[in-house]
């Protein structure tokens, strides 16, 4: 077995985020999946039912880790353990891009030597509750071939407050210091830094006592104002607080087998849109009209960002419409030829399905499911067929987590053409089966037919 295929972290045995050491190109469900699709499709589908996997280390670009202090008063930016609140720092991470790994050590040593308070659940007290990375891997300032290596870090800061105008002098300024210094560290010049590290610099306020990350408030505090991504072939925004994929390399090859799935010039639907990478890519790459629907609405300064840089013939095409996708998502299947749909892991909410499957969707002739959760797709897959009677055309996988036991899954459905109605017997044909029976009757008893 190459060694490319084995995970080698020091933090495997105390962290929960990876969950298999060996055999990272061919994760157990892969298996599960290959048996379930060749029930649901038959055997002959299943010949390219594949797995690609594009990086097997340093695939995560996007990271949400915990802050915390251990017992020494030493700072730690990792994850829970399974069921607990205990954070296992995970410095050497081998999963994350080695520039989290940086940016990340880079916090540890500002927020110590700062003395930044950092949040205590059980007490209620301190400011700096989580961190969020994410590594810009499409700076164009940068050549082609250095890019993903170089690429710089979006540092988010989740500050336990109601928002920026509630806090303090005193809270404002301990803010403003770790931030400028965070910024100051991270350019080139700087100790432990070699190359200019950091992209942006932003706080998003939480003061909620639950487990949700991220709040409603942001405040761009360093910086450029948008990271870019060039994904499927088009330039896309993205604002902190909206969805990103953590595995860029593999979802740059997930938009490629969307494309190869989608007639040029069709009318797309996009259900669970994000910012628009899937849609926009396709509007650019396969000259398509696509309406999307997302209920994030953090997603709305971003898309319009992505849309001023297009052309305006691709821009007019292109439509983005926050609200749920349970919320009367017929109206945008009336005129749509291809349905395209990224669910969170649960699936597809009811209102969607069941509109799917009623004649509502009977322009359709097409859709394309990408998955992250492989459970839930199995059910959807299972009522589209019997509710709605689409047929499993195609599916692969893409291997967007490395060292877990997940997959992300292209599944392509069809619409079953019903079989054409047998035509009906005219009595002239009736009449001639007569004849004919009368005139082998005649001739086995020697008597020929009158003629006419």
């Amino acid at each position: 077995m190459a060694r490319s295929c084995l995970l080698e972290c020091v933090h495997f045995e105390s962290c929960d985020g990876c969950t298999h050491e060996k055999h990272l190109e061919a994760p157990p469900v892969m298996q599960r999946a290959g048996r379930f699709f060749e029930e649901a499709a038959g055997k002959g589908m299943v010949h390219a039912w594949k797995l690609d996997t594009p990086k097997t280390h340093a695939w995560r670009c996007r990271a949400r880790l915990v802050a915390s202090r251990d017992e020494d008063g030493e700072v730690e930016l990792g994850l829970y353990k399974k069921g607990t609140h205990q954070v296992v720092d995970i410095p050497e991470c081998r999963a994350h891009h080695p520039r989290l790994n940086e940016a990340a050590a880079l916090l540890r040593r500002l927020v110590k030597a700062l003395r930044v308070t950092v949040h205590d659940e059980d007490r209620k007290v301190g400011k700096l509750r989580y961190v969020q990375l994410a590594v810009c891997t499409s700076d164009t300032s940068l050549p082609r071939d250095v890019r993903y290596e170089k690429g710089r870090v979006q540092v988010t800061l989740v500050w336990h407050a109601k928002s920026y105008e509630a806090m303090g002098p005193t809270e404002r300024k301990e803010l403003h210091r770790l931030c400028a210094y965070i910024w100051r560290e991270g350019q080139p010049g700087q100790e432990k830094t070699e190359k200019e590290l950091i992209h942006s610099v932003w706080v998003n306020f939480n003061a909620t006592d639950t487990n949700v990350v991220l709040g409603p408030k942001w405040k761009r505090m360093e910086g450029p104002s948008w990271m870019w991504e060039r994904l499927g072939g088009a330039e896309v925004c993205f604002h902190p607080g909206s969805f990103s994929q953590a595995n860029v390399s593999a979802f740059d090859l997930a938009l490629k087998a969307i494309h190869n799935q989608v007639p040029k010039g069709a009318r797309v639907a996009e259900f669970y849109a994000g910012v628009g990478a899937i849609g926009v890519s396709l509007a650019v790459s396969r000259n398509c009209a696509v309406d999307m629907v997302e209920v994030n609405s953090h997603v709305r300064d971003p898309f319009n960002q992505t849309k001023a840089r297009l052309l305006p013939e691709i821009r007019d095409r292109l439509h983005m419409n926050i609200v749920s996708a349970d919320d009367m998502p017929e109206r945008f299947l009336i005129n749509a030829e291809v349905v395209v749909l990224d669910p969170p892991r649960r699936g597809l909410d009811p209102a969607l399905m069941r509109a799917l499957n009623s004649e509502k969707s009977k322009k359709v002739q097409k859709i394309i499911y990408l998955s992250c959760g492989y459970d839930a797709l199995e059910k959807d897959v299972l009522q589209l067929q019997e509710e709605g009677k689409w047929a499993l055309a195609h599916a692969e996988a893409f291997n967007f987590f490395p060292g877990t036991d997940s997959i992300e899954t292209l599944v392509v459905l069809q619409r079953e053409v019903p079989d054409p109605p047998k035509p009906k017997k005219s009595k002239k044909s009736k009449s001639n089966k007569k004849g004919k029976r009368k005139s082998k009757a005649a001739s086995t008893t020697g008597v020929l037919p009158m003629r006419c």
